[in-house]
């Protein structure tokens, strides 16, 4: 299955999906944001108080209920313009470089977010990304037959 949804694949398809996603990215920016995730609004004002002594970093260490960014200080690394829900987007954006928001909620908790650079998209080169593509086209493919062969099934009961 996997062959044949890779051979029905042409370099053009390929192509074509990396011209997609370049025109997509076009004149967009990405954040670096780190944060710190707390369930209640008690816990988050707590960190938000030590901020004034200690790093973002150290802090999220200490307090984050995001296990996987705290180990990282936070980090959540670069995120592209569009890809974080609104009400977390909406937060960093307006933030300046290395500036610390106000806390605010989510379906996910309170949190606090902090910018660390602010840069233009620069998207990988279509030699870096032809093999994810290709990849991502005979997934597709493979659905795609898939999805045809059981629409077209014809099953008899004896």
């Amino acid at each position: 299955l996997t062959n044949e949804a890779l051979n029905m694949i042409k370099d053009e398809q390929i192509k074509q999906r990396y011209d997609l996603a370049l025109e997509a990215l076009s004149g967009k920016k990405e954040y670096k944001v780190s944060h710190i995730l707390a369930k209640t609004k008690f816990e988050i004002n707590k960190a938000k108080k030590s901020l004034s002594n200690n790093s973002f970093a150290d802090v999220a260490k200490t307090f984050s209920i995001d296990e996987k960014s705290s180990k990282s200080g936070g980090s959540l690394g670069y995120i592209i313009e569009g890809a974080a829900i609104k009400e977390f987007e909406d937060q960093f954006k307006d933030l300046k470089k290395d500036e610390i928001s106000k806390p605010f909620k989510t379906a996910l908790g309170w949190h606090i977010v902090q910018l660390s650079d602010v840069r233009e998209v620069a998207p990988a080169k279509y030699e870096e990304v032809k093999n994810k593509i290709k990849l991502s086209l005979a997934e597709e493919n493979k659905q795609q037959i898939i999805n045809d062969l059981v629409e077209n099934v014809k099953i008899e009961l004896y």
